[in-house]
C-alpha cells in the first residue's frame, strides 16, 4: 500500500512539473524575419564570452526560479550594449522556469532585454552558442545593427 501511494505522488509530481514547465511560443517564419522580431523585441543584442558566473545560493538545493548572474566580456555589439568591455546578464536558473544555462569560457550570440543593472535573457530569446549560430543570422543583424545605429 505504502508503495502505491509513493508511486502516486511520485507521478502527480511529474504531471505538475510537466504542466509548469516552460513553453516558448514556436514562429513559423523565416530566419531573417525571427531575427528582426528578435531584434525589435530586444534591447540588447551581442556576441559575448562568458567570463564569470555568479550564483545568488551556492547549495545543492535551489530553485528553479533563482537568477544566475552571468557576465560577458563583448565580442561583437548589434544593440543597445554600452561601450563597455562587459555586460552582466541575468537568467533564472532551471529551463523549467525559462531559464538560460550558459557556461564559463564559450562564447554566445545573447540577445536581452531590460535597462541598467537589470539586463536579463530566457531560454525563449534566440540565445545560442556562437558556434552554432547560422551565418545568415549574422549577416541579418549586421544590417539591422546598420540600419538602427543611422537613427
Amino acid at each position: 500500500m505504502n508503495k502505491l501511494k509513493l508511486l502516486l505522488v511520485f507521478a502527480i509530481g511529474l504531471i505538475f512539473q510537466q504542466s509548469i514547465a516552460c513553453t516558448c511560443a514556436e514562429e513559423s517564419n523565416s530566419l531573417k524575419e525571427k531575427v528582426a522580431e528578435s531584434f525589435e523585441r530586444g534591447s540588447y543584442i551581442f556576441s559575448g564570452l562568458v567570463v564569470n558566473i555568479e550564483k545568488e545560493n551556492n547549495s545543492e538545493i535551489r530553485s528553479s526560479f533563482e537568477e544566475i548572474n552571468y557576465t560577458f566580456e563583448v565580442v561583437k555589439q548589434y544593440k543597445g550594449v554600452p561601450d563597455t568591455k562587459t555586460i552582466k546578464v541575468k537568467s533564472y536558473a532551471d529551463s523549467a522556469s525559462c531559464g538560460y544555462e550558459f557556461t564559463l569560457g564559450q562564447t554566445y550570440l545573447v540577445y536581452a532585454n531590460g535597462l541598467g543593472d537589470n539586463i536579463s535573457t530566457t531560454l525563449c530569446n534566440r540565445n545560442n552558442p556562437i558556434a552554432g549560430v547560422e551565418k545568415k543570422e549574422l549577416k541579418y543583424l549586421k544590417k539591422y545593427y546598420r540600419k538602427h545605429k543611422k537613427k
